[in-house]
């Protein structure tokens, strides 16, 4: 990605975030809604997560609290878009869709907006996983190596 289409580590959590409902009323939540979860997912090293969470909490982009975890024997802290968090993440899912990114299918490389390369691949991507790829990959992304970052943030989890 080229400089100015830089995302910040807030927007980043923000757009990972966008991927699950709001969980005022639930009972139980999913690990990708943990800090760990959404280090991993946003690759952000867990160690300072809890600053940009804690920032997007007391800005009222996001609501936290303890539920239960699919898979955990007690409950976690699990956050959550607020109405103004989702209304943030889309407006950075506009603003980024929209970047051309070079990507290399089979051998070629060629350009793609961001919002494209989903359609492309033959699994769901996130984008927020297309994003943070783009920010981490000089050159081209792969689209091999998109296509299993589901399972490599699984193994990482």
């Amino acid at each position: 990605m080229t400089s100015d289409a830089e995302v910040s580590a807030e927007d980043r959590v923000l757009l990972y975030l966008m991927n699950f409902g709001s969980q005022d009323e639930a009972y139980e939540c999913d690990s990708g809604l943990t800090q760990k979860g959404i280090a991993v997912n946003v690759r952000i090293q867990r160690k300072h997560i809890s600053r940009h969470l804690d920032k997007l909490v007391e800005n009222g982009l996001l609501e936290e609290g303890a539920r239960r975890v699919k898979g955990a024997k007690q409950k976690m802290r699990c956050y959550w878009l607020t109405p103004n968090g989702l209304a943030r993440a889309r407006e950075v899912q506009e603003r980024v869709s929209g970047i051309a990114v070079k990507v290399k299918i089979n051998g070629e490389t060629r350009s793609m907006r961001i919002a494209d390369i989903d359609g492309a691949t033959s699994v769901h991507l996130r984008l927020s996983d297309i994003v943070c790829e783009a920010m981490e990959t000089e050159g081209a992304l792969d689209m091999e190596v998109l296509e299993k970052i589901e399972e490599k943030n699984r193994r990482m989890m």
